[in-house]
Order: structure tokens, then C-alpha cells, then sequence
């Protein structure tokens, strides 16, 4: 059945389909647009005149046939429309510009000390915006639309208020108005940042449209997963930290005991190790973490394999219960190991007799991507381009 309920919504379709086209391939003639897509000659042409009248592409170079007419190549002019994208959390800012054709315009990182108090927070995220914005003024005369990406409990009328266990000082901090006071008259989109994070693989055509079933795991403030189903995401803040694990008593901030936060997440490993540094901070940051353990540190060696066999026994039960094609892992604390899938996967060979009967695990292919916290504000920029530009092939 054809795309829409009328034919505006079909010539609609088949425009952004094009348009995906040109963001795969770089530049297009008409001819190979026709042949990629299996539409006519005349929808093409008609498409291609669309696409010039909204100024949204223009004329480029490309590489030509030895015999036969010369071919006229176009492109998508990147900046007919840009998208921001926002995230932050206990170590930083991050924002990302991106355009409608997938190009990261500008990233800017503000890497931060622990925040004491909710003015320090806004200030800094004041300075860091404006910067941002000046920097980039001449793209942002055709911002589209904006995504903030925010850890933590959402609540409230459209997701604009924010409750962080680990940033309390923010509790009911109204994040939409703040970043409104920036951007008066754009829509903004509040989600939260595993959602943006797991959005960021629409960037990666070969990923999805390869695997139909994608589990991603992040690593940072705690575990937490996204999973992916035929392109769209299903579940967007998956809290694989709050499996059992253990048979400690400690209390978990969940109310249970034994989760996973409590020994594989940015703070309770920052806090086992600190005594071990060599380099004493307030809180030692991974880059540090991962410094001492490839160096030999034998205690930060022992702490951090011990809690990443807890976590390996989670990922294999999120496997057995989802039964994913890939599973992504990401995290800067995994930076530890020359090969965290390898680590992950002789563990879980080293404790689980297989008998062949369930194959779950062992089917899915495994993947690490060292991805920093920014993928969250580039992943709200792809979720806005794939909603304002996504499409059906037909």
C-alpha cells in the first residue's frame, strides 16, 4: 500500500527517501537517484524541482561516465536546516549542531567539576550556551528545532522538569524554560538522555538497518540500555543497573539491595578506587581510572575486573530475555580493556557451562563503540531529523 492517505503525503515520502539518498551517496544525478530508489524518471524529476525551489539542493561535481551526455550532480545544501542538540550531566555540558543531511556542524564539550549548587549549574550552562551560540550565529538563522537530552526522572506537564538522584540541587529545575530564554519561538523536545543516546545510531544506516534487534548498553553515571526493533526505538531508558547481581546488603538508591549500580557505575567505582590512586582527587574521572589500571595498579586491577564480571553476567541476561541481533557497549570506564567484548565474553564462558539449548547470548553479536556522553546531544538532533525527514521506501 502506498505511503499516506493522500498524495501530498506520498510526494512527501518520496522527497525525504531522496533526500537519504544524498546523505548515503554525497552527490546524485538524477539517473542514479532513479536508479537507487526504483522510482520513475518522472518522479524524479519532479522530486530533484522540489528540492531546488526549497533550496535544499544545488549543482556540484561528480564523477562522470567516459562516453554518453554529461550528468549533472547535486547535493543537499547542509545548512538549509540545522538542528541543536543538548545534554549535561555530573561531569559536563554538551551541545552538537547538526544538519538535515547528517553533518555534525559543531560540537562544544564544557567539562566541569562536580556541581555544588543549582546558580553554579546555570551560570555555567549560561556561558557555555552563549559561546555556543556565538560561534555558530550564521547556522543558526535556520535552526529547525531543538533537543535536550537530561538524565534522571522527567515530570510534569510535556517532560519539562527535572528530579536527578545524583544532581538533587536541581530537583524541579524547569530545563524547557531555561533553554526557551535562549531560543524564544522554537519548539524544543525534552527526553531523556539514554533516549538520545540510543537515537544516535540513526546516524548509522549499516546498524540499523543490518540488525533488526539492537540492544544498547551505556556505561556512565549508571548502566542503563535502549533496544532498537525494526528502526524505532522500543524501550528508551532501560535500567539494566537495577539488576540483582549480588548478594550484598547494601542499600542501592532503588530501594533494593545487589544491583548492578552499586559496583559497575561511575560512582561506585570512583569511590572504590580512590584510596588506590596515586593521583588523589576529590573524585578521580576515568581517564584517570583507566590510566592507573593499564599501568598495573594490581588493587585497581582487581576491583575493576571483579565488578566487570557482574556486569558481564547482566548483559547475558538482558541477551536471554530480549534476544537481540547486536548488542552495543559503550562507556568510558570499559576504556580499561584492549577489548572489553573479548573480557565480556570469556567470563561468561568461564562461569556458564553451554549446553547448546539456549542460544540467546551466544547469537548476538557484540559490539564496543567508544562513545563519550556528547553521542546524547548528537542523538537528539538525529531523533528531530528522523521525525521531520523520515520516510517509508515503497
Amino acid at each position: 500500500m502506498a505511503f499516506g492517505i493522500n498524495i501530498d503525503q506520498r510526494k512527501t515520502n518520496k522527497k525525504n527517501h531522496i533526500i537519504d539518498l544524498f546523505r548515503l551517496h554525497g552527490s546524485l544525478s538524477k539517473v542514479q537517484a532513479k536508479d537507487l530508489s526504483g522510482y520513475s524518471m518522472d518522479t524524479i524529476l519532479s522530486v530533484f524541482n522540489h528540492l531546488i525551489e526549497e533550496n535544499l539542493i544545488y549543482e556540484t561535481e561528480g564523477e562522470q561516465k567516459q562516453k554518453g551526455r554529461r550528468a549533472t550532480f547535486f547535493q543537499l545544501k547542509s545548512y538549509a536546516h540545522v538542528y541543536l542538540g543538548i545534554t549535561f550531566n555530573q561531569s559536563g555540558i554538551y551541545t552538537s549542531l547538526i544538519s538535515f543531511s547528517n553533518e555534525v556542524i559543531d560540537t562544544k564539550i564544557t567539562e566541569t567539576d562536580i556541581f555544588t549548587s543549582k546558580d553554579e549549574f546555570i551560570a555555567e550552562f549560561t556561558k557555555h550556551l552563549n559561546e555556543f551560540i556565538k560561534t555558530n550565529s550564521d547556522y543558526f538563522k535556520n535552526l529547525r528545532s531543538i533537543g535536550c537530552g537530561i538524565p534522571g526522572i522527567l515530570q510534569a506537564e510535556n517532560n519539562r522538569y527535572l528530579n536527578y538522584t545524583l544532581m538533587p540541587y536541581l530537583n524541579n529545575f524547569d530545563i524547557k524554560e531555561f533553554i526557551s530564554s535562549f531560543f524564544p519561538n522554537k519548539e524544543i523536545f525534552i527526553e531523556h538522555n539514554i533516549k538520545s543516546m540510543t537515537s544516535y545510531f540513526f546516524s548509522h544506516s549499516d546498524i540499523i538497518t543490518r540488525f533488526k534487534k539492537i540492544l544498547y548498553i551505556s556505561v556512565r553515571s549508571g548502566v542503563a540500555s535502549g533496544f532498537i526493533y525494526n528502526g524505532e526505538i522500543i524501550t528508551d531508558h532501560g535500567e539494566i543497573g537495577h539488576m540483582k547481581v549480588s548478594e550484598s546488603k547494601e542499600r542501592c538508591i532503588c530501594g533494593k539491595t545487589g544491583c548492578l549500580d552499586l559496583f559497575f557505575s561511575y560512582m561506585s567505582i570512583s569511590n572504590a578506587v580512590k584510596p588506590y590512586m596515586k593521583l588523589k582527587k576529590i573524585r578521580p574521572v576515568s581517564k584517570d581510572i583507566q590510566q592507573e589500571y593499564k599501568t598495573g595498579n594490581s588493587k585497581i586491577i582487581e576491583i575493576i575486573d571483579e565488578r566487570y564480571c557482574y556486569f558481564a553476567e547482566a548483559v547475558h541476561d538482558a541477551a536471554n530475555l530480549l534476544c537481540p541481533d547486536l548488542i552495543i557497549i559503550s562507556g568510558a570506564i570499559l576504556g580499561c580493556f584492549d577489548d572489553p567484548v573479548k573480557k565480556l565474553t570469556d567470563h561468561i564462558n568461564s562461569v556458564y557451562q553451554d549446553t547448546g539449548y539456549v542460544r540467546n547470548f551466544q547469537n548476538a553479536e557484540i559490539k564496543f563503540m567508544d562513545l563519550g556522553a556528547e553521542i546524547a546531544a548528537e542523538g537528539c538532533c538525529y531523533y528531530l531529523i528522523r521525525k521531520d525527514w523520515g520516510y517509508e521506501e515503497v
